[in-house]
């Protein structure tokens, strides 16, 4: 398995896995195999093929260059841990050889060994508190100092940081467990390896990760219980020998008969106690065995890092079980909240409907015309509702993308002036709209931007409705003060945005206005200024609509009283798209 790790740069922690049988693309065009957000890479930066078993790096004369190891190159190939950078970006090349996914999981893992296993512990640890708080420079400065003869440090410090940055890219246990397999058969180099997780309420241990190197070496993977057992109930990790140190073993004889293996086990010991184990082991072969018995795969130093990575291990395991228990309960709480806002907003709808149906039932009993009009009139305010309320939970709760085409936005809104008219008429309040018939056709959704005006205007309407109501009520007995009282008003313009390539739609009323301190609120769901009477769910399809435009929805407090709501969209033409981006190319306007 061969990859890119993004170590340096805006997509930094991101892994971009290499196939052979394809040409990967590295640029920040959508179609790039490996896209990236530098604004510093070209389009079209550089591609990377594998030819006669290796991955060659080729630059597409990008603008700041390619470089391997720091030196700009137009074609090299590339080694596991080289770096190359590209604009501000660095990536390093990871390659893992012939590993193999076992998806048999459990049925691959064995915990009972033969009766003449001579499995031994020969060396153990754990970390403590303070070790728990190792930086990158207290590693280095540890690596430093143990591993220097051995020339290995730079690589364990590397593995280290790679760690960290693997963990902070995952999303799900699934990935995490994935991603330290890889890095362990990369630096470390066993035959086998599985990841052994306790069930959060059960606390059985199942095997939910299984990797072999290569179809050589022995499918059966056989944990010892006895070691199994210590490392669970003393969270230590063990470095166990099966003959290397037994009192019977005769390098002259046996050795040369089977193979040695060996195994290190630690806990995955997190912040609140051992969520399971990190397993490996290797088949050492009798050449690689001198007849002392003293030499090893595994060493003092595997077992560190071993039960370094387990801890980091463990800390993203419980985090990602804490993260998906909290959204849980967040979406439960929202849920909840929801259908206790909708269920008190639709109890008055049907007790407005009940209302009205009591009055028509009266009045076909008394053969009352009057009152099964004025019955009948409540019913179908109701109705509106109703539909209206409808209308909004499928608008804002279906995720979609807007289908601009080229259209005509003063024909849009005559239609929805049109259909406010009557409810405007009702409530005594003057809506004006004078189409700008300068104003150019451009691309947008009429279905939808018909929706976000409509719900704006019937807001304005019902806003400076209110306005006028409760002025007449604080004027009673006041002539001269009722005789001031304006009439309530809304007001639909179009024209261009303060940026010259945006449309913007206006609607404007004489309301009481929206309080300063609640402007940034009035677009979250479920927060309504109208109390009992609106659902709070009309101004976030406004800006979920506006927003699906790629424009931007606010709202301006006037200084003498009323508010005016400016949707501001982009202004393109017929749509043409880049055949190799597949962007949308932006029009100037016609004024």
């Amino acid at each position: 398995m061969s990859s890119f790790y993004v170590i340096e740069g805006p997509d930094r922690g991101r892994r971009f896995e290499l196939l052979p049988n394809r040409v990967e693309t590295i640029g920040r065009e959508e179609g790039s195999s490996i896209q990236l957000h530098d604004t510093e890479v070209s389009r079209k930066h550089a591609k990377v093929i594998y030819d006669s078993g290796r991955f060659l790096i080729t630059d597409l004369n990008s603008s700041n260059g390619t470089f391997v190891n720091h030196i700009r190159v137009t074609t090299a190939a590339v080694n596991s841990g080289d770096k190359v950078n590209v604009g501000s970006t660095c990536l390093q090349f990871i390659q893992t050889p012939n590993l193999e996914k076992d998806d048999s999981g459990a049925s691959s893992i064995s915990f009972e060994l033969p009766s003449d296993d001579h499995s031994q512990i020969v060396q153990t640890m754990r970390h403590t508190e303070e070790e728990r708080q190792f930086s990158v420079q207290d590693y280095q400065s540890f690596l430093s100092s143990s591993l220097e003869k051995t020339g290995q440090a730079e690589s364990y410090l590397r593995l280290v940081y790679e760690t960290a940055t693997a963990l902070k890219s995952t999303g799900s246990i699934d990935d995490l467990m994935e991603k330290i397999l890889d890095l362990i058969f990369q630096w470390i180099n066993p035959d086998r390896g599985c990841i052994i997780l306790s069930e959060p309420h059960t606390h059985e241990l199942q095997v939910r990760c299984y990797r072999v190197r290569d179809k050589g070496v022995r499918e059966k993977m056989a944990i010892s219980r006895t070691i199994l057992d210590y490392v669970t109930n003393k969270n230590e990790g063990v470095l166990s020998r099966n003959a290397m140190n037994d009192a019977r073993f005769d390098a002259s004889a046996s050795i040369v008969h089977q193979k040695v293996s060996e195994a290190i086990c630690v806990p995955l010991d997190g912040r609140y106690g051992s969520v399971g184990v990190i397993y490996i082991d290797t088949e050492a072969d009798d050449a690689l065995i001198n007849h002392s018995g003293k030499t090893a795969h595994f060493d003092e130093n595997h077992l560190k890092m071993m039960v370094a990575i387990a801890y980091q291990a463990a800390i993203a395991i419980e985090d990602i079980r804490f993260y998906s228990a909290m959204i849980q309960s967040e979406r439960l709480a929202a849920i909840g909240q929801t259908v206790a806002n909708l269920s008190h907003h639709i109890k008055n709808i049907l007790q407005g409907v009940s209302g009205g149906s009591y009055l028509i039932e009266s009045g076909l009993k008394n053969h009352d015309e009057k009152l099964i009009s004025k019955g009948w009139g409540i019913v179908e305010r109701n109705q509106g509702k109703i539909s209206s309320l409808v209308m909004d939970m499928l608008t804002f709760s279906k995720e979609r993308t807007a289908e601009p085409v080229l259209d005509n936005m003063n024909d849009a809104l005559d239609e929805v002036v049109e259909l406010m008219k009557p409810r405007a008429e009702e409530f005594h309040v003057a809506l004006t709209w004078i189409r700008n018939e300068q104003f150019p056709e451009f691309c947008f959704d009429r279905n939808l931007i018909n929706r976000a005006v409509l719900n704006l205007i019937t807001n304005a309407v019902d806003a400076a409705a209110d306005n006028v109501s409760q002025l007449v009520a604080e004027a009673q007995g006041d002539q001269s003060a009722l005789n001031n009282i304006p009439q309530g008003a809304v007001s639909v313009t179009l024209g261009w945005g303060e940026i010259p390539t945006n449309v913007r739609i206006s609607v404007s009323d004489n309301g009481a206005g929206v309080p300063a301190n609640q402007v940034e609120q009035i677009f979250t769901p479920f927060v309504s200024t109208k109390g009992s009477k609106g659902t709070g769910l009309g101004l976030p399809v406004v800006k979920k609509v506006v927003t699906e435009h790629g424009g931007t929805v606010t709202c301006v407090p006037l200084e003498k009283g009323g508010t005016v709501f400016h949707i501001d969209l982009p202004f393109c033409k017929e749509p043409e798209t880049d055949p190799d981006t597949g962007e949308v190319e932006v029009g100037e306007p016609r004024v």
